[in-house]
Parts: structure tokens; C-alpha cells; sequence
């Protein structure tokens, strides 16, 4: 049984604001940059189309062709959200501020591919030796490609109703297929709860939901919560356990 950590994978940030006017009064210019997409094993896609990059609250979309890049002529001075979305993938959000005039390059944004597989089977037991530990097993749909593991996200919430929310999920583990497999057995221990102010007695209902190798998120301007946008919709059956 091989032991697992909270060790987040490099994760995509991108945030959540409203678009307003803050014109500078100069001259309409230019924006662009360019998606990439990434398969749930963390392999780069060299086909980039199809995915829709709109600045919102204006005219300016446009469809991403195989290179991947985007770009918007004669955009006026402003403060403006960009939505990235492709079926399949997790959805985008940015904030940025173009002064006007030239061109403005907004950077490579990274889309991850929702997993196509699904958690078949999923137990947990709390280690009679230890009762911070949680001792998981499980089987996923897909066995994973020669060379790589793949990733199951453990989220939680202190309210059995809202447990599957989006806005309400907060990760607290990380599992792993064994090399090669569609197996896991392994654990996690569960001091992090400590950190994080919840006192012993305090039930935590938690899913877990099938993870590519990263993620896109955004985190939201106000809250500071981080929003999974490249998780599937449904994860496991709600689970809790009661910490000691």
C-alpha cells in the first residue's frame, strides 16, 4: 500500500470579475493569444480548434481553428472578462485590462480535458491503528496509459446538501492509480483538518470525483474559493466520516 500526499498538481488560476468601462480615451487596438488543450493524461493536443473565446458584455467571439489562436481587431480601451469553453474540457475565465492602441498579448491559456473515465468502484475504511488515517480502494473505468497513473479528487463540505456544489467543494486529497492500472489502494492521513480550524467530533461529508492530471480553475475575485471547471458534474455517492 503505497502512501499518497495533498500535493496539488500545477493547476491553471484564472479569476472571476465583472466586465466594466474604464476607458482611457485612446484609440481601439488589438487582442489575442492562444488556447492549448491538454487530454486527461496530460498530454498537449496539437488539434486547438473549436474552442469559443468571447470577451463578454461585447460583439467580439470567435471559434479557435487548429492553431489555437485568437484574436480581436478594433477593441476599445477597457477592463473586460474573456470566457474560453470547448465541449469536453473545463471552461475559463480571465480578467484584463487593455489600455488601447497596438496589440496586446494575453498569453497561452491551458484548457484540461474532463476525464472520459469513471470511478466503478470505491471504499474507504478508517485505519483501525490509526484513526487519522483513511485507507482507500477503488477501481476506475480506464486503466491508465503505460507509464502514468490517474487521479481521483477527494472534496468535502461540512453540509450534506451541498457537497456536490461547485462553488461549495473544497479539495482535501489526491489518490493514484497504481502504474498501469485501473486499481488504487492506498491513504491519507487527515491532519490537515487540524490547519484548517474544524475540531475533533465534526462529521465531514466528502465525493470523489475522477481528475485529469491538471486542472483549469479560476478563483473567484471575492470568495478567494478556487472553481473546478474540469471535473466531471457527478462524482461518487456522498460518504462522511467523523473526525476524531
Amino acid at each position: 500500500m503505497k502512501r499518497q500526499t495533498f500535493v496539488l498538481p500545477a493547476l491553471l488560476s484564472f479569476l472571476l470579475v465583472s466586465c466594466t468601462d474604464n476607458s482611457t480615451g485612446t484609440e481601439p487596438g488589438t487582442v489575442w493569444g492562444y488556447v492549448d488543450l491538454i487530454d486527461q493524461d496530460g498530454v498537449d493536443i496539437d488539434d486547438r480548434s473549436e474552442a469559443t473565446v468571447t470577451i463578454v458584455g461585447t460583439s467580439f467571439s470567435m471559434t479557435t481553428a487548429s492553431d489555437g489562436i485568437f484574436r480581436f481587431e478594433d477593441v476599445p480601451p477597457g477592463i473586460y472578462e474573456l470566457t474560453i469553453e470547448k465541449d469536453g474540457y473545463g471552461w475559463l475565465k480571465k480578467e484584463f485590462q487593455f489600455v488601447g492602441n497596438g496589440e496586446f498579448y494575453l498569453g497561452a491559456f491551458r484548457q484540461s480535458q474532463i476525464p472520459t473515465y469513471t470511478i466503478d468502484e470505491f471504499s474507504f475504511n478508517i485505519d483501525p491503528n490509526d484513526s487519522r488515517r483513511l485507507l482507500f480502494n477503488g477501481q476506475i473505468s480506464e486503466p491508465a496509459p503505460v507509464g502514468k497513473r490517474r487521479s481521483i479528487y477527494l472534496f468535502y463540505s461540512l453540509d450534506p446538501t451541498d457537497s456536490t456544489v461547485l462553488t461549495n467543494r473544497t479539495l482535501f486529497g489526491e489518490l493514484q492509480t497504481d502504474a498501469n492500472s485501473d486499481r488504487f489502494s492506498t491513504y491519507l492521513t487527515i491532519l490537515k483538518f487540524d490547519s484548517w480550524g474544524i475540531p475533533p467530533g465534526t462529521t465531514i461529508y466528502f465525493r470523489a470525483y475522477p481528475s485529469g492530471s491538471t486542472q483549469s480553475y479560476f478563483r473567484d475575485a471575492v470568495t478567494r474559493k478556487d472553481f473546478f471547471t474540469s471535473l466531471p458534474e457527478t462524482g461518487t455517492e456522498l460518504m462522511s466520516f467523523v473526525l476524531p
